[in-house]
């Protein structure tokens, strides 16, 4: 079951008892000098739900799955990782109530990488633990490729 309010229900009770907030922000295509403002701002405004993916190039200093820069003169505390840390330390929200979801890549998927590309996004976003890490079949890429269009 679900608890509701009177706009729907406010999160999904998944089989393991874990609850899913129903309504989440997106951090695709949010700009690298805006995105960590966006964060703050949902999360102060009630969003228990953050959706990111290292794809995306704002989870931590704009870089790909294989460590190259994407771009230059990022600051850190307006990434995704380096905002939700704040958010911890300052007691805005405990880890525990907020649900974290990013993607393996498509450049990821092979079982040697995996692990790896978990582990970067876990580094990235300051966190021990992500709650719904998602497999990305938008597309097949080659290993070492991050981009698209």
């Amino acid at each position: 079951m679900s608890a509701n309010s009177e706009f729907g229900p406010t999160h999904l009770e998944l089989n393991t008892g874990a609850k899913l907030p129903s309504l989440g922000l997106g951090t695709w295509k949010a700009s690298p000098g805006d995105v960590g403002h966006a964060v703050t701002c949902a999360v102060k405004a009630g969003y228990r739900h953050i959706d990111c993916a290292s794809v995306y190039d704002n989870e931590q200093e704009g870089r790909c799955n294989d460590g190259d820069v994407l771009e230059v003169g990022l600051w850190l505390n307006n990434e995704v990782g380096a905002t939700l840390k704040e958010l911890f330390n300052s007691g805005v929200v405990n880890r525990e109530e907020l649900w974290v979801t990013s993607k393996l890549w498509c450049n990821s998927h092979t079982p040697e990488d995996v692990s790896k590309a978990l582990s970067k996004t876990l580094k990235d976003l300051h966190l021990d633990y992500i709650d719904l890490y998602l497999v990305c079949l938008f597309t097949l890429l080659y290993s070492h490729t991050c981009s698209f269009n």
